[in-house]
């Protein structure tokens, strides 16, 4: 904890503690109370200031600094509740994103399942159709054979 935020270590635990000065001039600038909030010290600093200890320890610098300071931890706090509600929304969107790639590759794997089956039986179905005019063929090409030998024995016994 830095020189502006550091709690007396002496004394009863369970009460507030004041805050100790730093010990060059016995008070923090507001750069300081700025490099604290940036530093990310903003909820110290904002519990500080609801308990007043904050304010009574340096009451010398004046309102204008106090309200710097609170606006300073007030808009620390909603940058992070904003940063917050951000990464919740960018996790529900990355939530949805997943689940949609799922449910498309889901539909993709049925997809091709039932586009391979159409295609086997479109296969099977021509394969038999083939199978069906080559035996068709034959019939005649055999029928065709027999009226020929009919023919030619008809032409042997008439002439």
């Amino acid at each position: 904890m830095s020189k502006c935020l550091d709690p007396d270590s002496s004394g009863d635990k369970s009460q507030p503690q004041p805050l100790r000065l730093p010990p060059e001039d016995g008070w923090c600038s507001l750069e300081e109370l700025q490099e604290e909030l940036e530093a990310g010290s903003e909820e110290e600093a904002g519990r500080l200031l609801a308990e007043g200890r904050f304010l009574n320890q340096w009451s010398k610098c004046g309102i204008g600094v106090w309200e710097d300071v609170a606006e300073a931890v007030d808009i620390k706090s909603q940058e992070a509740l904003v940063l917050k509600q951000l990464a919740e929304k960018r996790e529900r969107v990355q939530e949805v994103l997943y689940k949609a790639r799922e449910e498309n590759d889901i539909f993709s794997k049925k997809t091709e399942e039932k586009l391979i089956q159409k295609m086997e039986v479109n296969k099977e179905n021509r394969e038999a159709h083939l199978n069906a005019l080559k035996q068709r063929l034959r019939e005649k090409e055999v029928h065709a054979a027999e009226v020929r030998r009919n023919k030619e024995r008809q032409a042997d016994l008439s002439g």
